[in-house]
């Protein structure tokens, strides 16, 4: 596998690089089962997520396509080709967060040793004694929310905008929902030092993200079927 492509952010540089418009994200973490996990160490990073030894293991939100989406590009531009071919073969089941949760209380059945999910999910993880969360060490995979409205919009549209990515609602979804607010006067609940996975504004707007993101998908799709999946 070529050597990762640097995604990792700190907070500072997410705030600085992002328009106001940008507010709240969601943030992917690992979640391992230990009751699951056997001998295989708990993966602290997307490569080790991609390891070998968790073939047929994980679980990922593929019917939710932003979530999803979001997942593809970060890996692919951490990891290239390699990287979606690995998580390909890795992948046990597509399931929504809330189902990969629910699934990591089953004593049997089909269960994942890993699951992908966003950050506000480890509330209900935290519920289930076998399941932990982790926050990547190169970063927890962001997937913007944007606001966006019309530059003749009614003065009235302009307030609601301007609430809507304020302080007081910033402080609600970060605080009360693990939404991390962009805005800077808003204290994130996350672990100290934890860092963001990004490609970034020059990444972004130097490629076609229509192309780039159906080329993912169609290397995702065919890599599992080279699998038998």
């Amino acid at each position: 596998m070529n050597a990762p492509s640097r995604t990792a952010r700190t907070v500072a540089e997410v705030r600085a690089a992002v328009a106001v418009g940008i507010d709240p994200d969601f943030d992917f973490v690992i979640s391992p089962n230990r009751a699951v996990l056997d001998d295989r160490p708990v993966p602290r990073t997307w490569q080790d997520l991609l390891d070998p030894i968790f073939t047929g293991a994980i679980a990922l939100p593929v019917d939710d396509f932003d979530l999803f989406h979001a997942l593809l590009i970060a890996l692919h531009h951490q990891f290239g080709d390699p990287g979606i071919r690995d998580l390909a073969r890795n992948m046990l089941a597509s399931q929504h967060p809330a189902e990969m949760v629910k699934n990591g209380a089953r004593s049997s059945g089909e269960r994942a040793a890993v699951t992908v999910i966003p950050y506000f999910f480890t509330r209900m993880a935290e519920r289930v004694s076998n399941l932990e969360w982790v926050w990547p060490e190169d970063g927890a995979i962001i997937s913007p929310i944007f606001l966006i409205s019309r530059t003749d919009a009614p003065s009235q549209v302009t307030e609601i905008a301007r609430f809507l990515k304020g302080k007081e609602i910033g402080d609600i979804l970060a605080n009360g929902g693990l939404f991390p607010a962009c805005h800077p006067d808003v204290n994130n609940p996350i672990p100290e030092n934890a860092t963001f996975a990004w490609p970034g504004w020059d990444t972004i707007r130097s490629r076609n993200m229509t192309t780039w993101l159906s080329h993912t998908e169609k290397l995702f799709m065919t890599s599992m079927q080279e699998v038998g999946k």
